[in-house]
């Protein structure tokens, strides 16, 4: 179903608002309509309010979605109403969750009216600033770890460009930036030692269990300081 089709419905509908009650026939087009297009749509009805997607006004050489530029099925809390088949995507350069929507194929979320939304085994939820000292920004965040500690994940799309032989190339690289909220207590996580620095108590136990991992914190960042947390939280449950 497209937009055009759409249009057509509304303006049957309401040329049937104002029409007499005895002319039967445009009432059961009208209604015909509109049961075929709720059909259509399902439980996605209700969710199906906000702007439409804005593109670019040049081509990139990337694209700028989390994991996959296609929508993808995803779990959606929306006003407190949980939808748990939509097709959605993230666009990390304006941080906006984009859903499938028949009518005009691609509809930015209002921030304000998403839960949370579960996609690739992420729990991605708009965080809005408080009065927390070191509270990041606001926007949609990835919730890595949740218990007496949380590790929240800004991920980031930024765009580049570069001039080949006349001519402007644009795209995107991307960056993560992670937050440890302990303690009542945002802290921006950059390195190993910035991570270990709020756990003094176990940091030796910790910096062990680091080294086992044998990877590097620049390129494994996530798995590293979630392992991390979760060891200190037993550790200080002992």
């Amino acid at each position: 179903m497209n937009l055009k089709y759409c249009t057509c419905l509304c303006f049957l509908v309401a040329s049937w608002l104002h029409v007499s009650a005895q002319d039967e026939s445009l009432q059961q087009l009208a209604d015909s309509y509109a049961a075929e297009y709720l059909a259509y749509v399902s439980k996605h009805a209700v969710i199906f309010s906000g702007v439409e997607q804005q593109s670019l006004p040049y081509v990139t050489r990337n694209h700028s979605y989390f994991n996959k530029q296609t929508f993808q099925s995803g779990r959606l809390s929306y006003n407190g109403v949980i939808y748990p088949e939509v097709l959605l995507r993230w666009d990390l350069y304006k941080d906006e969750l984009i859903i499938f929507s028949p009518a005009i194929s691609s509809l930015v979320l209002k921030k304000e009216n998403v839960d949370y939304v579960e996609i690739n085994g992420y729990h991605i939820f708009p965080l809005d600033t408080d009065s927390l000292p070191g509270c990041p920004a606001a926007g949609y965040y990835s919730l890595l770890h949740s218990g007496n500690c949380m590790v929240i994940e800004r991920k980031n799309a930024t765009l580049q460009w570069n001039d080949e032989d006349g001519l402007r190339n644009y795209y995107f690289t991307f960056s993560s930036t992670f937050y440890l909220r302990k303690d009542g207590v945002y802290h921006k996580i950059k390195n190993k030692n910035s991570l270990l620095k709020h756990m003094a108590t176990h940091r030796k136990d910790l910096n062990r269990l680091i080294r086992s991992y044998g990877l590097r914190f620049k390129t494994n960042a996530e798995t590293i300081i979630v392992g991390v947390v979760k060891e200190y939280e037993k550790l200080m449950c002992q």
